[in-house]
């Protein structure tokens, strides 16, 4: 639970501030992470005393129910009626929004869903992390081949179905012929399997559906003078790691999120420019820089438009203690368990009256 009480101080009165639960909370949940994801809700929920609604994704619900299923059995019990569960499809997640007694809403998944929960709030507050186009840019004072291995991690793991996948790398011109190689070679040396065995390093997309989407876009890129490097192809679920240069800014592949393990590659001579091509995107979620310039790393803090800016690692490096959401389409708000406590909390403010109060009347 919260520590109740603040002690405030303000010109010659003292004050009381405490966070109160602001009431029943719906927390709609991805496929990807079906743990992860859904502790990341419901455990501040938990700790501020919010009843909750969990709607888990209707791909992967049975984490969730078997999570819900150890909470039925703490000890000492919760209070009743503090958690109920929904599985249901994204499209009938409405009365979620629309029931005036739902005060904080929660969502991580597709922007279509969540914009239109949105738009259908009545008095909740909204949490949104509707996903993103990551981009990295590799400078020349850091090593290429370190920066190749990670960003081949951040494109390919979980065949790319995270929402900080990496799918735009910027290359040091200089550089670039080199590292498009290198990076090839890396993906196709990555272990291909079924993901219950540890040696694995990728392995089928959630459904066929996700992998002919991905396939389509490829061969669209492809259609449109894009320069195929490796991967490409697809069997069943299955898609291969997959390289691209040359792709037109008018294209989904460099436009949307893909959620697919896909990357596009492009030189730059510039940082500026560098910096404004990654900006130049509808998603706003979170980009890598990899450098040891110190003026370098604070031109990008300051400039890219993006929720995280994350120095010398991958742009799928997340914890859970950090503050964690996007700009523009990425959504509105931040998880992490101190935001999202903040967000499942309000303010009740006590001001007292001056110790001369009584002698002043």
């Amino acid at each position: 639970m919260l520590d109740p009480i603040e002690e405030l101080h303000f010109h010659d009165r003292n004050a009381r501030l405490e966070k109160r639960p602001v009431g029943v909370c719906a927390l709609i949940t991805p496929f990807n992470f079906p743990l992860n994801l859904v502790a990341h809700k419901v455990a501040p929920a938990l700790a501020t005393g919010c009843p909750f609604i969990l709607k888990p994704a209707e791909k992967t619900p049975l984490t969730a129910l078997a999570l819900c299923e150890l909470l039925e059995q703490c000890e000492p019990p919760l209070p009743p009626d503090s958690f109920a569960v929904c599985v249901a499809l994204p499209k009938d997640c409405g009365p979620l929004s629309l029931d005036s007694s739902v005060r904080h809403l929660s969502f991580t998944g597709s922007p279509t869903v969540g914009w239109q929960l949105k738009s259908l709030a009545q008095r909740a507050h909204v949490t949104l992390e509707l996903g993103g186009n990551a981009a990295s840019i590799v400078c020349d004072d850091w090593p290429l081949e370190h920066a190749l291995k990670s960003c081949c991690t951040a494109a390919f793991a979980y065949s790319g179905q995270v929402c900080i996948s990496l799918q735009r790398l910027f290359l040091p011109s200089d550089s670039f012929q080199t590292g498009i190689h290198q990076l090839a070679q890396l993906a196709q040396q990555l272990k291909r399997g079924p993901l219950n065995e540890a040696q694995t390093d990728i392995g089928p997309m959630i459904d066929l559906a996700a992998a002919k989407r991905v396939e389509q876009w490829v061969n669209e890129a492809l259609a449109d003078g894009a320069t195929l490097h490796c991967g490409g192809s697809r069997n069943g679920t299955f898609f291969e790691p997959t390289v691209l240069s040359g792709v037109s800014h008018n294209t989904k592949i460099w436009q949307e999120e893909v959620f697919g393990p896909v990357v596009c590659v492009e030189a730059w001579s510039d940082f500026s420019e560098a910096l404004a091509a990654v900006n130049d995107s509808r998603w706003g979620l979170q980009t890598s820089v990899y450098t040891h310039d110190r003026s370098l790393m604070e031109q990008a803090w300051q400039e890219l438009e993006v929720g995280q800016v994350i120095i010398g690692d991958a742009t799928t490096f997340r914890v859970d203690e950090m503050p964690y959401g996007g700009v523009k389409d990425s959504g509105v708000g931040r998880e992490g368990l101190r935001w999202a406590i903040n967000a499942m909390t309000e303010p009740r403010l006590l001001v007292l009256p001056p110790s001369n109060a009584a002698e002043r009347s």
